[in-house]
């Protein structure tokens, strides 16, 4: 499954929209304003919550946490000590890795070191796009919470 997750022009806090191969909308990613915690939520097509990745404060290495519709956690994202870009998953049900290269465009997503996704950074864009192909269209919302959190750490202004 390919998707295409574009950040809105024009709006006061981070917006995105996640389109597959025929352009159709089938989540949305909505942030909050004044959230210390870079809060952001993905929606799917219906505006139903899905999942939620916010940043833990305080942290050496900046670490996100993403939580279910129901607020529970279920994974833990932090970044490895590294040249390159490397994070460790921790869910539940596996281990999962994320490992990118040195100018943050292009990252492997892997489970068990088995790839299992892509996701690359749309480079000639007024907005961050990104490209995120899941072999497992299950796990979409799961690895746009990932994404997001390497926006946060890379890409957005917020961030900063």
């Amino acid at each position: 499954m390919r998707l295409k997750i574009s950040q809105k022009i024009f709006t006061i806090t981070d917006k995105f929209n996640v389109t597959d191969e025929n352009d159709a909308i089938v989540y949305k990613v909505v942030s909050k304003l004044f959230s210390i915690t870079n809060k952001r939520s993905v929606f799917d097509a219906e505006g139903n919550l899905l999942i939620t990745v916010r940043r833990k404060l305080f942290r050496i290495l900046p670490e996100f946490r993403i939580y279910d519709s129901t607020g529970q956690q279920i994974a833990k994202i932090k970044r490895k000590f590294s040249l390159l870009r490397k994070f460790k998953i921790t869910s539940d049900e596996h281990e999962y890795s994320i490992e990118g290269d040195i100018l943050s465009w292009n990252y492997e997503i892997l489970c068990d070191g088995v790839p299992i996704g892509r996701l690359s950074k749309q480079i000639i864009h007024l907005t961050d796009s990104y490209i995120l192909d899941v072999f497992d269209e299950t796990n979409a919302p799961f690895f746009i919470a990932c994404t997001l959190a390497i926006d946060l750490l890379y890409h957005s202004a917020r961030s900063r």
